[in-house]
């Protein structure tokens, strides 16, 4: 006698490999029908079976197994659901008006942000192109406002130029004309004083280029030299010794002496007498370089660049000594002046430099008044471009667009209609992706979390996509929502399915209870068995108890175990104790 099951249905859905297929209706009319089969079926083994002779074949049969249980158990919790778009949304308009068209038609299919409909309200359109004119005003007026007042700073500016050229001139005649009155002699002194340095620098550095070369007293000389100079001209190279060390010996001399405001006149006096000498000396040098072979060593790219070197030092003997001389020359006639001459020059810095304050102050009124006024052409144009922005808003709401994708599933007005705002202009509902709405008691929901495999009708996979967190405080019920992809829109909505969620529970090694293949299954009138392989490859007959039947599937209350082999293909063949050859597992 099969067992009904009043709780939850167990099924263990990976062992092989199928998804419920199943419904409520269908499913205990088509249990009732097979087990009255089964028993009549069963009835007849069991009477041949007195009268036949049961021979062992010794070839092992070939049967096909699976594994009863794993390590989860599926618990289908069953209920009916409503089903409805996942998406929908209201398209309503957001201000009064005049439907002035309708661009959509019911099961349209539209994509996100497409124009529905468009309405027609005059004074808003008023009030956006008394907004536009208001603000080109205002642009005009800010414009103009920039130029008048930039073109009266810039006058202003320039008048500020022109006083501060005035007084820095007179400033400087004034600044001059003292200094050559008081400061001139001292101030020439001390340029004087300050250029000793830079000669006697200038000067060191012609001797040291000419030792280089002829390697007078150091022990440094230009690499392959020494062998060619002097071979077309030796009184040269008797010569520059001489000369070599006459300049050196006045630059000895006067860097012994030093310099002060005292002995400048002297110092530049030898200074020069000095730099004299040195270009003669520069000269001698060029002569003994344009009478130098070259060879292997003192290739003639080294010779031209000693050649430019010492036209260069030479220009710079001549240099020094010009500025020597210069400098020797205004010490010596230091101009003098006296007071009276530099009165009207003290005068013409103070008119001048009144007339720059009085220019500074016209600048900084012209600024002043510039920035009042850009101010407040500038506030006039913001608030004419808030204006406009409200404006622009208010006219947008004239224009209904959707904010989804989707099917057009309604649409309430007509051209012509006045509608306010709040009102529904049209529905639509992205019916490529459903959900299923269910209403489950505590005990069930609690069973059931997000993610969880759901059957819509038997055969459409769907997941839980959100379990409430509170039930309703009037049907004491938990709302469900499953998820199902509907690309191929096989649901409609508003419609009721049926919906069966696999509940992942925890099973352990004592679970008895399997929801297995029904052709596994012998069901007769005093017993019901199935088989199973052994540790030896044999299968063994093993009484079960039986409880519901689903379509193919049925379940065991007792008499298997986990993990035991289960033979689901040729069973109808076994007797117990055969070798058999599995398959497929």
């Amino acid at each position: 006698m099969l067992e009904n099951n009043p709780v939850e249905k167990i099924v263990n859905l990976d062992e092989f490999g199928e998804k419920p297929f199943f419904k409520r209706k269908s499913t205990i009319w088509g249990a009732v029908v097979v087990v009255i089969l089964l028993i009549l079926v069963g009835s007849a083994i069991a009477k041949n079976g007195n009268q036949e002779e049961i021979v062992n074949d010794p070839i092992a049969k070939q049967v096909e197994t699976l594994t009863v249980g794993d390590n989860t158990l599926n618990n289908f919790i069953q209920s009916v659901g409503v089903v409805k778009p996942e998406t929908q949304i209201d398209v309503v308009a957001l201000t009064r008006g005049t439907v002035e068209g309708v661009f959509v038609n019911e099961g349209d299919q539209i994509l996100a942000y497409t124009t529905v409909g468009r309405l027609y309200d005059g004074s808003t359109i008023a009030s956006y192109n008394t907004a536009t004119n208001a603000v080109t005003n205002a642009h005009v007026s800010y414009s103009s406002t920039d130029a008048v007042t930039q073109e009266s700073v810039a006058q202003a500016e320039l008048g500020v130029e022109s006083a501060q050229i005035a007084y820095d001139n007179a400033l400087a005649n004034f600044e001059n004309s003292t200094q050559i009155r008081d400061n001139s002699n001292d101030d020439l002194m001390d340029n004087a004083v300050i250029s000793y340095g830079g000669f006697m620098n200038n000067a060191y550095s012609a001797l040291d280029q000419v030792d280089y070369l002829l390697k007078i007293e150091g022990n440094r000389q230009l690499s392959g030299v020494g062998t060619v100079l002097g071979l077309k001209n030796p009184q040269a190279m008797n010569d520059a010794p001489v000369l070599y060390w006459n300049a050196k010996t006045k630059y000895n001399s006067i860097q012994g002496n030093g310099v002060n405001i005292d002995n400048v006149e002297v110092v530049m006096d030898d200074i020069i007498e000095m730099f004299l000498s040195l270009k003669e000396l520069v000269d001698l040098t060029i002569v003994i370089i344009d009478n130098t072979p070259t060879n292997t060593n003192f290739t003639s790219t080294q010779l031209n660049a000693q050649k430019t070197a010492f036209s260069a030092l030479r220009n710079q003997v001549v240099s020094q000594t010009s500025q020597a001389l210069t400098t020797l020359s205004s010490i010596q006639n230091i101009p003098f002046s006296n007071n009276q001459s530099n009165l009207g020059l003290q005068q013409a810095v103070d008119s001048a430099k009144k007339q720059l304050e009085m220019a500074q102050v016209s600048l900084e009124n012209a600024k002043q008044s510039r920035d009042l006024q850009l101010n407040s052409a500038k506030s006039a144009l913001d608030g004419a471009n808030g204006q406009l922005a409200l404006a622009q808003n208010q006219l947008s709401y004239l224009t209904l667009r959707s904010s989804i994708s989707g099917t057009v599933t309604s649409v309430t007005v007509e051209p012509g209609d006045q509608i306010n705002t709040g009102k529904a202009f049209a529905t639509v509902a992205n019916t490529n992706m459903m959900k299923v709405e269910l209403d489950l008691p505590v005990s069930e929901a609690a069973k059931i979390l997000p993610g969880q495999t759901a059957f819509i009708d038997g055969d459409l996979n769907g997941f839980v996509h959100r379990v409430y967190p509170a039930a309703d405080p009037v049907t004491k019920k938990v709302r469900v929502e499953v998820i199902y992809d509907n690309a191929n829109q096989d649901l409609i909505a508003e419609t009721y399915v049926d919906v069966d969620i696999v509940a992942e529970t925890e099973t352990d090694s004592t679970q008895t209870t399997f929801f297995v293949p029904l052709k596994s299954v012998t069901i007769g009138q005093s017993e019901s068995y199935v088989f199973i392989v052994d540790s030896e490859n044999k299968a063994q007959k093993i009484p079960v108890i039986i409880g519901q039947i689903m379509e193919d599937k049925i379940e065991i209350v007792e008499g298997l175990r986990l993990d035991d082999k289960l033979i689901i293909d040729g069973n109808k063949w076994l007797q117990g104790g055969e070798s058999v050859d599995i398959l497929s597992k």
